[in-house]
């Protein structure tokens, strides 16, 4: 009976979102505004009572009958709160904004900043806490600035929550406290019951349950004096979990049923999904594992609905927030013994909105709009698995059993679960147990990755790595990834197997590991990785298709290094040229000759000319500089998606070949692009996978992509792609060809960081 397994826990804590409401601040309503007055007023009535769908009907029909600028911005601005409570995120994005926009063009800094709020609680809620702070921040400004002690009380507490979740505690606790002070002095019971709330979320975070019980119990006391019904039902919900934290599963059960009947009056499915998830945390702790399963089901059903939408970038992010919700399920049904509906759910937990991206490319082929999201059941797994011939193996990291979830935060790993689906289709299960003593599994990965002697291409390699240091931590990771299905694997070398990895197992090379024996895994088997099962089979669907219409001879575009960009320096804090690499010019030449063509170097290796070449390319190979951070706002301030290529500038490009460019204005149709830079399988990890150059790429068209996972020493690198393409000419597909480069490279240079940092994502 696994009744043990039954004991692990998460806990979704629900944050209070302090918003910034027009509703309550009545700011913007205006005494006589005819027809558009009724509707509004009829639209705050419909709002105050829970009646979101209602009141967004009576405001679009105000909108309608607006007269001037003013009106039109304040019914946006209270359609965006609408929007918001019923998880239509985009809309409600759309309709700050350009409320934020009409109130400038106005000169109305005062709403400005209102408005600014609310977008901050939208990003919030999508997990793009950068974007949050930054209006939280500009808002706070405008209300000091303009002596609105009430909305400068409200822009605290908003940042204050934004610390908490970024682990900045007493930052948060200062905020708390002045935010608290301020709804006091001005007599905001709303601003205060939201505050109380959020300091019971801090208060809970670190145990203190007592003090957390009794401020949880002060915000629902204000929140049910001023007929706050969300407020009600998310204080109830956290009550409930301090009962379960307290050993109590019978009176967290109760409050837990107290708040979702209240719930089920307000059309609001992201708080009906926290509840849920938290209802079905107290069925697990009860062993009513059946009635958890159908609730945590019902919650998986809203965060999907709150995807619909939402464009690519704002889907990885709010997907971020939710994946905790699969993983509990995911518990469950292994705690039932249902090993394969386990997979099915751990699949659906990951890479949604890169399968859903890829399925729009298919889509738009078929000439289709709008594609449903499609699921992808066990026998689609064991149907990808017989068709490639190919092992699968997915793995499962699940947090340890007291991490309560907040936002977008990880918990410690303390168990592994690994599902092996061989070619024949039969699917496999195993878990391999982390002890709260053991290392920690995201410190044992970085500590591989430090202890090789990581360096960068064209800078050389860190001279101080420990060599029996680094074996270590690869024969540990061993351990705990690869022996527990050792007996699972291929006999055979040559035949290839795809490891699906999940959160700091990306950062794996896995090919290094090192088994009881001394070798390396690459030495028995010929790897891949990918982010998904769906997202295998959706690039192995593609590829089909565009082989009816790929070119019938080999065109390859080989790009070496190009005359640097400038860019930002931070250690010198100013602009600098990225440095040249001679010996990735020498690759790009020997690889040219390889394939009878000519390498793009020096200034013909500008942006201009290869974006024009990539879109009928079928082998693209860039032997350059990666920028892993380029994209990201918090570094540069420039793009949302992480990642860049070091190309040559000219007049009207800036010679960076960005995430950001590749996805929304490239088409390609290549059969391999090789990343043969710094860095290039990094990004952002996140729980769509990692957000950078190489999910660009496969997003775009590309069949196969070789990304690296570190920065790559120069010379080795030029050695390994050499042998790489000989291994091409000769007949070998691209997986066996980088095992056998590999291996070539491993006997000159037998330090893994000379050759383990690539992996091939894409196509078996």
């Amino acid at each position: 009976m696994p009744g043990s397994r039954s004991a692990k826990r998460l806990l979704f804590l629900i944050v209070g979102l302090l918003l910034g409401l027009y509703l309550s601040l009545g700011g913007f309503f205006c005494p006589d505004w005819g027809w558009a007055q009724t509707s509004f007023e009829q639209g705050l009535a419909a709002y105050q009572a829970g009646q979101y769908q209602s009141a967004i009907a009576h405001w679009q029909t105000a909108l309608t009958n607006a007269d001037g600028i003013e009106q039109e911005a304040t019914i946006r601005g209270n359609l965006a709160i609408a929007y918001y409570e019923t998880g239509q995120y985009q809309q409600a994005i759309e309709a700050n904004q350009t409320a934020i926009a009409q109130f400038t063009s106005l000169n109305q800094p005062a709403a400005v900043g209102q408005v600014q709020s609310n977008l901050g609680n939208v990003y919030e809620a999508l997990g793009t806490y950068g974007r949050a702070i930054e209006m939280y921040k500009s808002a706070l400004e405008i209300a000091q600035q303009s002596g609105n002690r009430v909305s400068e009380g409200i822009s605290l507490g908003n940042l204050g929550y934004l610390y908490f979740l970024q682990g900045e505690r007493s930052q948060a606790l200062a905020a708390y406290a002045e935010s608290l002070a301020i709804a006091e002095e001005t007599g905001d019971r709303e601003g205060a019951g939201h505050r109380y709330f959020n300091l019971a979320i801090a208060y809970h975070a670190v145990n203190d349950f007592p003090l957390a019980r009794e401020t949880y119990q002060r915000s629902l006391t204000i929140a049910r004096e001023i007929g706050h019904l969300t407020l009600q039902a998310k204080a109830l919900s956290s009550l409930g979990m301090v009962e379960a934290d307290q050993g109590d599963i019978d009176g967290a059960i109760a409050y837990y049923e107290a708040s979702l009947q209240i719930s089920e009056q307000i059309a609001n499915p992201e708080l009906r999904a926290r509840l849920l998830n938290n209802f079905g945390h107290a069925l697990l702790a009860a062993n009513r594992l059946d009635e958890a399963a159908a609730q945590l089901r019902s919650a998986i059903a809203y965060m999907a609905s709150l995807r619909d939408n939402l464009g690519d970038r704002e889907s990885v992010a709010i997907f971020d927030t939710q994946i905790y919700t699969y993983n509990l399920l995911t518990q469950i049904l292994v705690a039932q013994d249902k090993a394969e509906a386990a997979l099915e759910v751990a699949e659906a937990g990951r890479a949604q909105a890169f399968s859903q991206l890829l399925l729009s490319r298919l889509s738009r082929t078929e000439g289709l709009e709008n594609p449903e999201p499609r699921t992808f059941a066990i026998a689609d797994m064991q149907q990808l698995a017989q068709q490639t011939n190919t092992t699968l193996v997915e793995y499962a990291l699940v947090p340890e059993a007291d991490f309560r979830v907040i936002g977008r935060q990880r918990g410690r790993t303390s168990d592994i679960h690994i599902w092996v689906i061989q070619p024949d289709g039969h699917v496999s299960f195993r878990q391999r147990h982390i002890a709260p003593e053991d290392d920690q599994l995201d410190e044992l990965v970085q500590r591989s990755r430090q202890t090789l002697g990581i360096g960068g291409r064209g800078i050389g390699v860190v001279a101080s790595a420990n060599e029996e240091t680094s074996a270590q931590a690869l024969e540990h990771i061993y351990q705990l990834l690869v022996a527990p299905i050792e007996d699972l694997l291929p006999a055979d070398p040559t035949a290839e197997v795809v490891f699906v990895p999940q959160e700091s197992l990306y950062l794996v090379p896995f090919t290094a590991l090192i088994d009881n024996q001394g070798d390396y895994l690459i030495q028995h088997h010929t790897v891949m990785t990918a982010p998904s099962l769906q997202v295998l089979a959706l690039i192995q669907q593609d590829s089909l298709e565009a082989a009816q219409s790929a070119p019938s001879t080999q065109n390859a575009l080989i790009v070496g290094n190009p005359t640097m960009p400038v860019v930002w320096d931070p250690i010198i804090e100013t602009t600098a040229a990225l440095a040249p690499l001679p010996g990735a010019e020498t690759e790009a030449l020997q690889i040219a000759n390889q394939l009878n063509t000519q390498a793009l170097t020096g200034d013909t290796a500008s942006e201009v000319i290869v974006k024009s070449r990539m879109a009928t390319a079928s082998i693209i190979h860039f032997a350059t500089h990666g920028l892993l951070e380029y994209g990201q706002p918090a570094e540069s301030g420039i793009r949302d998606v992480p990642g860049a290529i070091a190309l040559a500038p000219s007049d009207d490009q800036d010679g960076l070949l960005t995430s950001a460019e590749i996805l929304n204005e490239l088409s390609l149709n290549a059969e391999l692009v090789v990343l043969s830079a710094c860095d290039t399988g990094r990004g952002e990890i996140t729980g769509d996978g990692v957000n950078g150059l190489a999910r660009a790429f496969l997003g775009t068209g590309a069949q196969n992509v070789v990304v690296s996972l570190w920065a790559v020493p120069d010379a080795p690198t030029a050695e390994l792609m050499v042998h790489f393409y000989d291994e091409l000419a000769q007949g070998q597909n691209q997986a066996q060809a980088m095992r056998s480069a590999m291996l070539s490279t491993l006997g000159q240079h037998p330090n893994p960081r000379d050759w383990a940092a690539f992996t091939l994502m894409g196509q078996p």
